[in-house]
């Protein structure tokens, strides 16, 4: 089974305004509405490919968009907590190709929310399953939660995926192991104290020197593609230029689509194409973690993978 966690859910408000000004007044918007956060993003797409999912999430009085659509795609833990899920606003100018975000802080974990969340992943997580910790983590939770998460699932013979924002990689990966970690190429190289590269060979050394912590490393390089390393080797993706709407939960839907290679047992060069066509399908529409699983496909077969070492 897969367990997705979002331990800081969010609204998601789009607005779409060309050549955006900062400082300007834009009246009479009408912003476009998701449940959001890297875990429910997860969860949608995993859906969306046909793979059953297990979502685990916090939850703020304001969140009943989100119980709704999620409830009727998986099966779902939501842990409530007191206050409003955060807003996030995403202000987007297709002419100048550029996102401006607002997220807001959201509302805070109490000691009996975590002690629950204790409680459910004891009982939820058994041998085999896979966990995805992924996001931010609500005020209140100790910094330390994924390191801890991943250290239960060595216990019970499961395997913890991370994806993360940078300021919480430090804690989450000291003392920690993991299947499969998805930073950036400034993300691995910061974690290296190295200065920051394009060059896929460089950063599939890179990523050799983080073994110790991750099985696997899906390495996000934007308009350049992603470079997937396994113990078999390292492979480069070069993405076909197509339209984009908005990149807004692509980094999730690539997430996503990786794991569910590995689940799949695919090569791995399917798995990275895979991972790079969900990414792909979720930018080329106005949905948050959204992915057309025919388009899935046919956006594998443009992609180009070629092996580094």
């Amino acid at each position: 089974m897969i367990h997705v966690l979002c331990m800081n859910p969010a609204i998601d408000k789009q607005y779409f305004v060309r050549d955006f000004i900062p400082g300007r007044s834009y009246t009479d918007q009408v912003p476009s509405l998701f449940p959001g956060g890297k875990g429910i993003n997860c969860a949608r797409v995993f859906s969306q490919l046909g793979e059953p999912v297990h979502l685990i999430a916090l939850l703020g009085a304001n969140a009943d968009c989100i119980t709704e659509e999620m409830r009727n795609r998986c099966d779902c833990i939501f842990l409530p907590v007191d206050g409003p899920c955060r807003v996030t606003v995403n202000i987007i100018d297709e002419k100048q190709d550029r996102e401006t975000v607002l997220s807001e802080r959201g509302p805070t974990a109490s000691p009996a929310v975590l002690a629950k969340l204790h409680s459910v992943l004891e009982a939820c997580i058994m041998k085999g399953d896979i966990i995805v910790a992924s996001g931010s983590l609500m005020c209140g939770l100790p910094r330390t939660l994924y390191r801890e998460i991943s250290r239960l699932c060595e216990n019970r013979q499961a395997k913890c995926a991370l994806d993360c924002n940078a300021s919480l990689l430090p804690p989450s990966i000291e003392d920690a192991h993991y299947f499969l970690g998805k930073p950036n190429e400034m993300e691995l190289c910061a974690m290296l104290g190295r200065e920051p590269t394009s060059d896929p060979k460089e950063l599939y050394a890179g990523a050799l020197g983080m073994r110790h912590v991750y099985d696997n490393l899906l390495v996000s390089m934007g308009n350049n593609g992603g470079l997937l390393v396994t113990g078999k080797g390292a492979y480069k993706a070069k993405l076909p230029v197509i339209p984009i709407r908005s990149a807004v939960g692509s980094g999730d839907a690539t997430f996503a689509g990786a794991l569910t290679g590995f689940v799949r047992q695919m090569e791995d060069e399917d798995i990275l194409r895979l991972a790079m066509a969900c990414g792909l399908s979720n930018a080329t529409h106005e949905e948050v973690g959204f992915v057309d699983p025919d388009e899935v496909h046919r956006l594998m077969g443009d992609i180009e993978v070629t092996r580094v070492s």
